[in-house]
């Protein structure tokens, strides 16, 4: 009697076990039968089950997969052949250039920006930010960007951007909020904060006017770029 007893006792745990380990399965199976519906209703490209690194930049959010989209594999082979380095490190460096860009689209159009340039090299990615005053500009702990003076080297910079200005309320254009230079493309930049409609950059000749980043109903951010090679004829 006592072996059955005995007998009895070895079959429930056993039983309970393979209970508690099927409907372990079913509870897993239903797991990643939700996360494939899941993928497949999303237009994200990363790999199913790939780990993912989110960065807060400037209170920007920026997530990348650590698995290649196989539609972007061409694309990263090609950068990776360019730069010198495996495909991993190629998709790897994308990513921190990702983070890069988001960083400088926080410093677009704020006064004394001048230009952001994202670098590759054997070390890996970094960004130069060129802005008037180095010491106004604040980069998040660990993000690797170097920040530089956008001052032009001759000492008359105030006086060509009063020329400047003047040169533009002559024409009819009101408004300008700042002058800077552009380190990377050699020319002037001149920011106006005027109504669209209001702006005839036809009327300029050597001026040529790009509509930026809104700045509320009705305006826009003007930037006009007066090429270097003109500015000796403006000034």
């Amino acid at each position: 009697m006592w072996a059955l007893v005995l007998t009895g006792m070895l079959v429930v745990p056993i039983a309970g076990a393979a209970v508690a380990e099927t409907e372990g399965d079913e509870s897993k199976a239903a797991e990643t039968e939700g996360a494939q519906t899941e993928s497949a209703r999303t237009e994200s490209a990363r790999t199913e089950g790939a780990d993912t690194t989110t960065t807060t930049v400037a209170g920007s959010e920026v997530e990348w997969s650590d698995e290649i989209p196989a539609h972007q594999l061409p694309v990263i082979e090609q950068l990776a052949e360019e730069h010198g380095v495996t495909v991993e490190r190629a998709w790897a460096m994308l990513g921190e250039s990702s983070r890069l860009t988001s960083f400088a689209e926080t410093m677009r159009g704020r006064e004394g920006y001048a230009g952001f340039r994202v670098v590759w090299d054997a070390s890996g990615v970094s960004g130069v930010l060129a802005v008037i005053d180095p010491s106004s500009v604040l980069v998040p702990e660990g993000l690797p960007v170097t920040v530089i003076s956008a001052r032009l080297e001759e000492s008359d910079l105030e006086a060509r951007s009063t020329r400047l200005t003047a040169l533009l309320h002559d024409t009819g254009v009101d408004d300008v909020t700042g002058v800077t230079y552009e380190p990377f493309a050699d020319e002037m930049i001149v920011w106006i904060l005027r109504p669209v409609d209001g702006i005839q950059p036809a009327t300029f000749e050597v001026i040529e006017a790009t509509v930026r980043q809104g700045l509320g109903p009705g305006f826009e951010d003007i930037a006009v770029r007066v090429e270097k090679s003109a500015i000796g004829y403006l000034f």
